[in-house]
């Protein structure tokens, strides 16, 4: 019998959606109850924004207080779409096409983060800004900001929103890690490396996640970097195609290794030094960490693996996968398969950027076939 509890398929196929520490994922997964006896059928809900064609979505992190926080790709629109009462407002007008990253930051999260290509397909753009209400709650308000440096190779928006972290890359070679604030001032860099290719993942506000972009065979590095001492400490590597998820606590690692047709998933303890091999395969990028059981994790797993080069196929989309569901306990090792997420849906889902709603009652993820965004109720 299908698993019982609730998966929601939400369209947002013309959408870019900003969505911080899980917050905007746990309002887009606001439904009603569902008793845990109920079977709600095996794909439920209806969109939370119209879908008009165009783009796929692709989400981010960011919420706007008491709506979702969402940017129509085609024309770079903002909206806020209240929770629970249908319909949508447009907070601004503002016209900046071919965004395909975007964060809310601010303590308000009414500040945005927009990363375009420019026309030439080559230079990236990073724009900071505040949402400027109009004010008349009939009127569209404005986005008001400033560029950062072209070419920022990665950025990630810390949990509280207050801070924001990006590598920009060194003439002759490396990079530079730099800490502001959302509207881009107050720039310390923190950070020189001689590696171009990281990756950065806030672990707290203080504390960044620097990993070297995973290819198989390939020695990786994972760095902890705190942003306040610019001290940064190796807690993984070299190991070949390591690619990595620090726990919220820092007190777990969940890491792949990947070199020539073999895959293994495994925890490290941070404080012990142990490792433990987990049952099931997976990589790191398919997984989140609560944050309020500290040693449990939610990973997708592939239901199987065909041949192949990972984690490169799969990055490069030659391959994907038919996801199940399961529930990490790091301390122990264990893995509870939750549900088969693909068979309920009735649709192949390869999920990816999994988010956990404040009350950790859904995780949501976006498949990364074809962008579309699910929630899935994992407490009752």
């Amino acid at each position: 019998m299908k698993n019982r509890r609730k998966l929601i398929f939400i369209t947002l196929a013309t959408l870019l959606l900003l969505a911080t520490s899980g917050a905007l994922y746990y309002f887009l997964a606001l439904r009603p109850a569902v008793p845990a006896n109920e079977d709600t059928g095996t794909k439920t809900g209806s969109p939370i924004f119209p879908s008009t064609g165009g783009a796929r979505a692709t989400t981010t992190r960011g919420t706007t207080g008491d709506g979702a926080g969402v940017r129509e790709r085609a024309s770079g629109h903002i909206f806020e779409v209240p929770f629970g009462k249908g319909g949508s407002r447009r907070l601004s007008n503002k016209t900046i096409p071919r965004v395909y990253e975007a964060y809310f930051a601010g303590k308000s999260r009414d500040s945005v983060i927009l990363r375009y290509l420019r026309a030439d397909g080559e230079t990236i753009e990073t724009f900071v800004g505040k949402i400027k209400p109009s004010a008349s709650a009939q009127n569209e308000g404005e986005v008001v900001g400033s560029f950062l440096p072209r070419n920022i190779s990665d950025l990630d928006v810390s949990p509280s929103g207050t801070a924001l972290f990006y590598l920009l890359p060194q003439e002759g070679g490396g990079s530079s890690g730099v800490t502001a604030l959302p509207d881009g001032t107050r720039r310390t860099e923190v950070w020189t490396s001689p590696l171009r290719e990281l990756l950065p993942s806030y672990v707290s506000d203080e504390q960044i996640a620097l990993a070297s972009k995973a290819a198989n065979g390939a020695d990786g590095i994972l760095y902890l970097l705190n942003s306040k001492t610019a001290l940064s400490t190796i807690l993984l590597g070299p190991l070949p195609g390591l690619t990595a998820l620090v726990s919220p606590n820092r007190a777990w690692i969940i890491y792949a290794v990947a070199e020539g047709g073999f895959l293994t998933t495994a925890v490290r303890d941070v404080k012990k030094g142990r490792d433990d091999t987990l049952s099931v395969r997976t990589l790191p990028e398919k997984c989140v960490w609560s944050r309020r059981d500290g040693e449990i994790a939610f990973c997708a797993v592939p239901s199987f693996f065909t041949g192949g080069t990972y984690p490169d196929d799969w990055y490069q989309g030659v391959v994907s996968f038919e996801d199940e569901l399961w529930k990490i306990d790091a301390e122990s090792g264990r893995a509870q398969r939750l549900a088969g997420i693909s068979d309920e849906a009735g649709v192949l889902l390869d999920a990816v950027r999994l988010s956990l709603s404040p009350d950790e009652s859904h995780l949501l993820f976006i498949n990364k076939r074809d962008g579309t965004l699910w929630a899935y109720r994992v407490a009752n």
